[in-house]
């Protein structure tokens, strides 16, 4: 697999419309974010249909299907893109730990018909891949269990954000003796980075 660069948020917008689940519904949230990571296209399909799968068949067992709701959310934490994906199904047994759940052979159901491979597929592509997963237990009242999954915001994303980012700043506007030759002049303002100015803010 090879990593690529990848609009986060279209991505997700596509994978759900072409990916509808039987039992459930999908919601997603901060789908305006307009950032990219580096990752490859097939690990993540493969990790997305992992958490599904398992949301299917653990946490929406036994359950109405017109309350069954898988929520994606998009956040930032620091450099990284955080994606969480959370479901209202059954909560994860008081007999496991939320690191079971990446544990080759641990299944957190008790059929027969799953083997807990899932779950070490998740942990294991997103560590070969500079990236991180949590299992969240008691995640909310709404949503008992989540996936956080981490990403490296990609080359150009960051590049792109850092031309978004850039401001018009004067440094210092009592230095210049005409104020209002500055105003009808757009290349006297200085421009800096967004990084600077937050230097300048502190």
């Amino acid at each position: 697999m090879v990593r690529e660069d990848i609009d986060i948020s279209r991505y997700l917008h596509d994978y759900i419309s072409e990916n509808r689940g039987s039992n459930y519904e999908v919601i997603l949230y901060d789908e305006t974010l307009d950032e990219h990571i580096s990752f490859p296209l097939a690990a993540l399909d493969l990790i997305l249909q992992d958490i599904l799968k398992n949301a299917e068949i653990h946490g929406f067992k036994g359950t109405s299907s017109y309350k069954n709701v898988v929520s994606f959310a998009l956040a930032y934490s620091g450099e990284n893109i955080v994606l969480t994906i959370a479901n209202n199904g059954n909560p994860l047994s008081s007999e496991l730990q939320p690191s079971d759940v990446f544990v080759y052979g641990k299944s957190a159901s008790s059929s027969e018909s799953n083997f807990g491979i899932g779950g070490y597929e998740i942990k294991h592509l997103m560590a070969q891949f500079g990236g991180q997963v949590e299992f969240i237990k008691n995640y909310s009242k709404e949503f008992p269990v989540a996936y956080r999954l981490t990403f490296k915001r990609s080359e150009q994303s960051m590049v792109e954000n850092e031309i978004l980012y850039t401001v018009l700043w004067v440094e210092d506007t009592a230095d210049i003796e005409d104020e209002h030759q500055l105003m009808a002049d757009d290349h006297a303002i200085i421009s800096v980075s967004y990084t600077h100015l937050r230097a300048h803010e502190t």
